[in-house]
């Protein structure tokens, strides 16, 4: 009996992640979505416990796939749940390279497996982008085939929407600059502020690429405590994202004249 072990935070879970499981369980005995504890997510979405549910719920339908929590490194939880190997999916040539590195390391360390998946190509159109406005940049993530089809309507090209040739991502990347080129038709006679205010209302991911001074007064950045004082109280800065034992990093503090501490470690 082969069990995998699919870690990830799931905050929150997406049918990109189901996709995974349900072909998990097709190839292998057993699959063990497993949530983690992302130290770099200071403020996640939801907590463990609401994570899990959440998860249960996803997943009710298949049936040798099985929820767990855990904090600390996937292949410690791969070890402690007797996981066979790891796996993960891509989407992209960029999501490979980054998993290569994370699963080479893994194997190194541990002698643990990872089995990559590739995404559903019924979800392939799944990815972000930045864009030119008539005033700066925008981004945007199509994470649905609606959201894909409602860009569409937005960047007033609804013609491209039933043969459904531009939306998996892989067409996108052989055409590149003929896509590049529908959009910033639309996007650059357009300000940033009427791109997002079109894209919210018909339920498109959206925000602003901000310079430094609109990133500092962002209300979502202020209102998460994203940003601190530096030492000297000359600009603000991001703080810490990671907790120890539970705690919050403390606020930086100037750094040590040279010889301040020397007395100490003789």
């Amino acid at each position: 009996m082969t069990t995998a072990l699919y870690p990830g935070s799931f905050d929150p879970i997406h049918n990109g992640h189901v996709d995974v499981v349900e072909e998990a369980c097709a190839v292998f005995d057993a699959v063990i979505l497993c949530a983690m504890v992302n130290p770099a997510k200071v403020d996640p979405l939801f907590d463990l416990d609401t994570r899990k549910r959440m998860l249960v719920d996803a997943v009710a339908h298949v049936p040798n796939a099985r929820v767990e929590l855990y904090t600390g490194l996937a292949v410690d939880a791969a070890r402690d749940f007797a996981a066979d190997l790891i796996v993960k999916g891509l989407r992209t040539a960029g999501d490979f390279e980054y998993e290569t590195q994370m699963a080479l390391t893994n194997r190194a360390v541990t002698g643990v497996r990872t089995v990559f998946l590739p995404a559903n190509p019924g979800r392939s159109f799944e990815t972000p982008s930045i864009e030119p406005t008539l005033d700066g940049y925008v981004g945007f993530n199509t994470n649905t085939r609606t959201q894909f089809d409602s860009f569409l309507l937005m960047i007033e090209r609804p013609d491209l929407i039933d043969d459904g040739f531009w939306a998996p991502i892989s067409n996108r990347i052989i055409h590149w600059d003929e896509w590049n080129g529908i959009i910033h038709e639309w996007t650059t006679k357009h300000t940033t502020a009427e791109v997002v205010k079109l894209a919210a209302e018909l339920r498109i991911p959206v925000a602003p690429v901000s310079d430094g001074p609109a990133v500092v007064a962002f209300e979502q950045a202020q209102a998460r405590g994203s940003l601190v004082d530096d030492p000297t109280g000359t600009f603000r800065m991001p703080r810490r994202s990671w907790k120890i034992d539970g705690e919050v990093s403390p606020p930086p503090r100037p750094s040590p004249r040279l010889g301040e501490h020397s007395d100490e470690f003789r």
